[in-house]
């Protein structure tokens, strides 16, 4: 799939599934970064150790509990109260 720079780039699903990728891509002896670029939909803890780091896009999984909590919370309570609630992703660009 990315022998011979048939993408520039890979965008992983889960961070699991980007930890599974580069490990395929170093089998295959390809570099991320130099080869092809990655990223992951989902931020990990490791993934500021690695060399070269890997950017992610943290879907900010607390900001979601909490916005959960508070429409169970308006619903349990049965209080009038909007079921809607936006929580931005941020991109983590790391190199």
């Amino acid at each position: 799939m990315v022998n011979e720079h048939q993408c520039d780039a890979i965008v992983f699903e889960t961070p699991c599934l980007t930890l599974f990728g580069i490990k395929h891509l170093n089998e295959k002896s390809i570099k991320y970064y130099e080869d092809v670029a990655i990223a992951s939909f989902g931020d990990n803890d490791t993934f500021s150790i690695y060399d070269p780091q890997i950017t992610a896009i943290d879907l900010q999984p607390d900001e979601i509990i909490k916005a959960a909590m508070e429409i169970l919370l308006g619903l349990i309570e049965k209080k009038d109260s909007d079921l809607t609630r936006i929580v931005s992703p941020k991109l983590i660009v790391r190199s």
